[in-house]
């Protein structure tokens, strides 16, 4: 499903349950499934040697089982990336915007400094480059918030005040 905006809709309406991304972000996606595989692939092609070595039963052979329970933790990771591809929206951002929204560069100012944010699709954060995902805790505070708009922020048991300076679409994202 492609979700895209109209000229008079500033934000989608984010479904919780669901995984927005854009063609980036599901290249990404493609992209770390091909290493988990791989890491699979390679994990699995060791059983054999390392249940040689000190026998096939788990009490016999503690690397056996650790290995075994490396391989579970790489294929539930790559079941939850095939979730992300199966009921995941590929969106593009907006051109405009008038409010906080996926796909919109976001200025405000909390406990006496201003920070700028992006709001990411699925896969695309990056907390060294102030790119957020939009189902973060500040990005969902946010969202939906207009240009000088005090928006109240709760996290930890601790309230803060966030007031929106500036918002605007990211350009030459997608």
């Amino acid at each position: 499903m492609v979700v895209r905006y109209s000229d008079r809709e500033d934000k989608i309406s984010l479904n919780k349950m669901a995984y927005y991304l854009t063609e980036t972000g599901m290249r990404n996606l493609g992209g770390e499934i091909q290493a988990l595989e791989k890491t699979v692939r390679s994990l699995e092609s060791k059983i054999h040697e390392t249940a040689e070595s000190c026998g096939d039963l788990y009490h016999d052979n503690p690397s056996l089982n650790r290995l075994h329970q490396e391989i579970g933790m790489f294929k539930n990771k790559l079941i939850e990336k095939y979730k992300v591809i199966r009921e995941g929206r590929i969106i593009t951002y907006p051109k405009t915007v008038d409010s906080v929204c996926l796909g919109s560069k976001v200025t405000i100012e909390k406990n006496n400094g201003q920070f700028a944010y992006s709001i990411m699709g699925y896969g695309e954060a990056d907390l060294d480059n102030n790119q957020i995902i939009y189902d973060s805790p500040l990005a969902q505070a946010i969202i939906g918030a207009k240009t000088g708009q005090l928006v109240d922020f709760r996290i930890n048991g601790n309230s803060s005040k966030i007031k929106i300076l500036k918002v605007e679409p990211l350009n030459g994202k997608s």
